[in-house]
């Protein structure tokens, strides 16, 4: 009985360290300064988790091994991260070799010290890496491509082909009413097209996507987009690919993405997922001055 309530134990401290995780990428990840807090938040929760539960020299013959004890730990966002996250969260998998390291250190108990002196060292290195970590998560590439033929179905005017669009910077964000990420991209990028205003040589359009991530889930209409355009107060222009065949041309397989095309028509940023904590406007707004001057 003492060793089953001390496995209870354990992975109660397991569902708290991925409720910390959780949070830290709900709220963390949003902010471009507060994300540097976010393997200093997980690493602290980890090792205050994990003294915890390390056992103390008097219960020894009660607890369970620290072994077993890390494992049971880190078995609930091991879980998560198995089963719910998908190919491109792979990065996130560096929070589960924080909770482990840190929880292991917590669960041994070396010399307060050399515990605190190793978090801080530790924490230093990471922080360093967070702007790598948060590229990681987002697929961010400037290529020198040629456009594919293709018609863009913009809803408030005449379908446009490449020819018409030669000669302008064309920024095109792929988005969907059903995708969370676009929905917190979506003010950015109308923030963005905004100053482009007075730019006769610049063009954004959001395109909606008519395709799901589900086969069988009704997937969003031009009136949906417009209805949603509405009442969020959004003013960048839309456009409309119901069949996905936009999609294909681009190569465009996930929600939201950019694609940046250069006044000669040739594709020069592919962009695709979205993080708060990374700089997307500033990046493209550079990208699209660089364009202009290249005339």
């Amino acid at each position: 009985m003492p060793k089953l309530k001390a496995a209870f134990l354990d992975v109660l401290g397991g569902l708290a360290i991925l409720a910390i995780a959780f949070g830290s990428v709900r709220l963390l990840l949003g902010s471009r300064v507060l994300v540097y807090l976010l393997f200093p938040a997980l690493s602290a929760s980890a090792l205050a988790i994990g003294l915890w539960r390390g056992p103390a020299r008097e219960r020894r013959s009660q607890a369970l091994s620290s072994w077993l004890t890390l494992a049971l730990l880190n078995l609930p966002l091991a879980a998560a991260l198995v089963f719910v996250t998908s190919t491109r969260d792979r990065p996130l998998f560096a929070f589960l070799t924080v909770t482990c390291v840190f929880s292991g250190l917590g669960v041994v108990q070396p010399r307060a010290p050399l515990a605190l002196g190793g978090w801080l060292a530790a924490n230093l290195a990471l922080a360093v890496a967070v702007p790598h970590f948060v590229g990681a998560l987002v697929a961010g590439q400037e290529v020198r491509e040629p456009a594919p033929p293709f018609v863009l179905n913009a809803l408030d005017g005449r379908p446009l082909t490449n020819s018409d669009l030669r000669g302008k910077v064309v920024v095109l964000d792929f988005w969907a009413t059903w995708c969370v990420p676009c929905r917190r991209e979506l003010p950015e990028i109308d923030r963005l097209a905004q100053s482009f205003a007075g730019s006769p040589d610049v063009l954004f359009f959001a395109v909606d996507s008519g395709l799901t991530d589900n086969l069988g889930d009704p997937g969003d209409t031009p009136e949906a987009a417009r209805a949603f355009f509405a009442k969020q107060g959004y003013r960048l222009p839309l456009a409309w690919s119901g069949d996905g065949k936009l999609e294909n041309a681009f190569n465009v397989h996930r929600f939201p993405s950019v694609i940046v095309l250069d006044r000669a028509g040739r594709i020069r940023l592919r962009h695709g997922g979205y993080v708060g904590a990374e700089d997307l406007a500033g990046n493209l707004s550079r990208l699209i001055d660089r364009l202009l001057r290249e005339g």
